[in-house]
């Protein structure tokens, strides 16, 4: 294999990945939806709307740079998104246990984020995806 060749294989992004990528774009318009929906849940309290927004806004904007780290091949990247992926785990479980009182709107978009969450953390460990990471290392 030439150098070229080595290097054109190196910058080829896997369907794994971009897939992946797809379901973390996903995740940040999850987390907007359920950002704007806490926010409409607590008009009377202004202040719980303003950090209902900026959680929302911080959780799409975390989405959208593990996607992008993780397309240009950045091992940590695939590392923090399982990470946040267990933390939201455990939150789900709560919900699901009843223990965190949310209305039925965001309960589905908790599920439905999970569920991006979980796609995305099986797709970036697949072996494609660690092959690809892996080259990227070196």
């Amino acid at each position: 294999m030439t150098q070229t060749d080595m290097t054109a294989d190196q910058s080829v992004v896997p369907d794994s990945i971009k897939k992946a990528v797809s379901f973390m774009q996903a995740g940040a318009a999850l987390a907007v939806v359920q950002g704007v929906a806490g926010a409409l849940s607590e008009l009377s309290r202004p202040a719980v709307v303003v950090l209902e927004l900026a959680i929302c806004a911080v959780a799409a904007a975390v989405w959208l740079w593990v996607a992008s780290a993780s397309q240009a091949g950045r091992n940590g990247a695939r590392v923090l998104g399982t990470v946040f992926f267990a933390l939201s785990t455990l939150g789900i479980v709560q919900v699901i246990a009843g223990t965190l009182h949310v209305n039925a709107l965001i309960v589905t978009v908790d599920v439905l984020s999970w569920v991006a969450g979980l796609g995305t953390t099986v797709l970036l460990w697949q072996r494609e995806s660690t092959q690809f990471f892996e080259r990227r290392r070196h």
